[in-house]
């Protein structure tokens, strides 16, 4: 999460410490277009992961993001 002090800002998450497999299904939660003047703004977002990949998350000021990968 980020503070109100800060603007937006993008982090990333390295996958690797997945097992070996094809691909998981990750379901995340993330901030939405509106996120910096409407709290509540959010988007939940399906798709597919894998242990190969760095996931870039765009945080908005006071924002947030969480994931389960399954």
């Amino acid at each position: 999460m980020t503070n109100g002090t800060l603007a937006h800002r993008d982090i990333k998450i390295d996958l690797s410490f997945l097992k070996e497999k094809r691909a998981y299904h990750m379901t995340s939660f993330e901030d939405g277009p509106n996120a910096n003047y409407v709290a509540m703004d959010y988007r939940k977002r399906k798709s597919e992961v894998s242990k190969d990949q760095t996931l870039t998350i765009g945080l908005a000021r006071n924002g947030g993001w969480a994931a389960v990968i399954e």
